[in-house]
């Protein structure tokens, strides 16, 4: 079974899941960035992910205020599969809002 599980993860940990994944995606994208964003960025990133929505890839991103969570969404509202990373115990999520 070990052989199966994807290699990127091999040094993470799967705590909590909420729907099927495609773990072993070749396509996974990553975005973490301020949590001052603006309302360029916001749509920057919102026209990046509507960009990459027909190639399905999985989106990995923070559940912080800012480009974190707003790339999240954008990748739900578009079908998208997600990842949120918490930076904290699994017994509080933060923000709050966010849950």
């Amino acid at each position: 079974m070990e052989e199966d599980y994807p290699a990127r993860l091999k040094h993470c940990v799967l705590l909590f899941q909420r729907a099927n994944i495609d773990l072993k995606s070749q396509k996974i994208i990553s975005v973490v960035s301020t949590r001052n964003v603006t309302n360029y960025g916001t749509s920057f990133y919102n026209q990046c992910i509507e960009e990459l929505a027909p190639l399905t890839p999985v989106i990995v991103s923070g559940l912080a205020y800012g480009v974190d969570i707003a790339v999240l969404k954008a990748a739900m509202d578009r079908g998208l599969q997600t990842i949120a990373c918490m930076a904290h115990g699994l017994n509080k999520i933060y923000p709050r809002v966010h849950a």
